[in-house]
């Protein structure tokens, strides 16, 4: 698969379901939790408890351009 195909699915696969679970808690909760476990959890997920602000990401496509004369290595060297 192209990388063009490749980006078009994972697109559409981000953007099928936009929805938001309904807030189905007190907001009162969310300045009463310990923040100490979002903060010290080595994982991405927290299975404890509910997430209840931020419940959903943001993607942007992005592309780099070098405009050269500078020391960047890696996708930033010669642009991605």
């Amino acid at each position: 698969m192209s990388a063009q195909d490749k980006f078009h699915w994972n697109m559409v696969a981000l953007t099928q379901d936009m929805s938001t679970p309904a807030y189905n808690y007190e907001m009162g909760e969310l300045f009463t939790q310990d923040m100490r476990t979002s903060m010290t959890t080595r994982n991405d997920e927290i299975l404890t408890r509910t997430k209840m602000n931020h419940q959903r990401g943001v993607v942007v496509p992005i592309v780099y351009e070098s405009v050269g004369n500078h020391r960047y290595t890696g996708i930033y060297e010669s642009g991605s």
